[in-house]
């Protein structure tokens, strides 16, 4: 038996779409709203995102599947067994992480000046308003069918400081 190629995944009708639409509307609005650059503005696998990519030079952004569930009543999930004819709902994350401020280890420790915790606040909040945005402006007319969840600050251990939001997104009868 051989092992399919990507080419020939039969793909998710599900989250995989909403995926690719978000993700569009998030690189797209990253990118227009003066921030720093990004190295990369994708959709992203797994639980968690690897901060690797973010540099001195350039951040990132991201959208990831963070569960699916169905639901009868949107948009609590249903735990109950509903047969073949479920409806299904996409809860996704968007984020974006940018370098954040460090403490200095040369001669003793020296923390991050003010003006540069004020610039990461800055970057911080505009960056949480411009994925808010891609969020609004992707899924409109879907207002019925999208429920927005919380923004999380991220950072900034590991050298990193952003956020990301939650949204959760309605699918009809599959």
């Amino acid at each position: 038996m051989s092992v399919p190629t990507v080419d020939e995944l039969v793909e998710d009708q599900t989250a995989w779409p909403i995926l690719l639409k978000l993700g569009e509307c998030l690189c797209q609005e990253i990118a227009s709203a003066g921030l720093p650059p990004t190295c990369i503005c994708s959709p992203m696998p797994g639980d968690a995102v690897a901060t690797d990519y973010v540099t001195a030079e350039a951040g990132m952004s991201w959208v990831r599947v963070a569960s699916v569930f169905p639901y009868t009543v949107f948009p609590a999930q249903e735990t109950r067994a509903l047969g073949c004819a479920v409806s299904m709902a996409v809860q996704l994350e968007v984020g974006t992480l940018f370098c954040a401020p460090v403490v200095e280890r040369r001669n003793g420790r020296r923390p991050p000046g003010l003006s540069a915790m004020y610039d990461s606040t800055r970057i911080q909040m505009a960056a949480m308003a411009a994925m808010l945005r891609a969020i609004e402006c992707c899924l409109s007319g879907r207002s019925k069918d999208v429920a927005l969840g919380a923004y999380t600050p991220l950072g900034p251990e590991g050298g990193v400081v952003g956020g990301s939001w939650t949204v959760t997104v309605a699918e009809g009868v599959r």
